[in-house]
């Protein structure tokens, strides 16, 4: 484990999201290792392109955040290749029930264009949550496998497939009715495996179908 501010990180956007980091740690989070925090003294502000915020000095104003305790090197590892193309990890000072504290957040790189328009989880976790989900499950399954720079090419390839896939879960209740109740629960995986990741992906998935249950 790293300890101490090391291993404390204050997520101000997407990541607040429990199932998001789950999918970016690769692993189940407990409830207790997250708090609510806020940081004197900045603001999370829409980026002016994209859908997610970063966080700037702005006196009288406190950014809302959750704090993840007890990081280890992996996770902290796992969280860098997600957020490197874009933010590195900087020390923060921030305030939860349990006091104040030393942490670090990810501070937006490369001076992007920040609107004036404050940043809304509610909002995103309602018009971009669904395919933020979808993108992780594909970035994070080339962690260790490619490099961000040679992910960051193929990156317009994954937003299109994450639109698509989420499409799809979206309209799969409607479509219910029409479908015989086979389901993803009546295979047993033995393997997935992409065979090629550029624009567009091929990924081959070998199962077997387990034998019906008794009502």
């Amino acid at each position: 484990m790293v300890g101490g501010a090391v291993s404390t990180i204050f997520f101000y956007g997407s990541l607040r999201d429990h199932e998001l980091l789950e999918i970016v740690l690769g692993r189940p989070v407990d409830q207790s290792h997250l708090e609510l925090a806020q940081a004197a003294g900045f603001a999370a502000l829409h980026l002016a392109t994209e859908a997610y915020p970063m966080l700037i000095p702005v006196p009288d104003r406190q950014a809302e955040g959750v704090l993840f305790r007890h990081g280890s090197e992996a996770d902290i590892l796992r969280l860098t290749f997600f957020e490197e193309a874009e933010y590195d990890l900087a020390p923060i000072t921030v305030v939860a029930a349990s006091g104040q504290c030393e942490a670090r957040y990810f501070r937006a790189t490369d001076k992007p264009t920040a609107s004036t328009e404050d940043w809304d989880f509610a909002a995103w976790c309602r018009d971009h949550r669904a395919v933020a989900i979808e993108a992780a499950r594909e970035y994070m399954h080339h962690f260790g496998r490619l490099p961000v720079a040679e992910i960051n090419t193929i990156w317009p390839g994954i937003k299109i497939r994450a639109h698509q896939r989420a499409r799809a879960l979206a309209a799969a209740p409607k479509l219910g009715a029409l479908r015989t109740d086979f389901g993803a629960g009546d295979v047993d995986f033995l393997f997935r495996t992409r065979g090629y990741t550029s624009f567009l992906a091929v990924q081959e998935q070998r199962g077997a179908k387990q034998p019906r249950r008794p009502a």
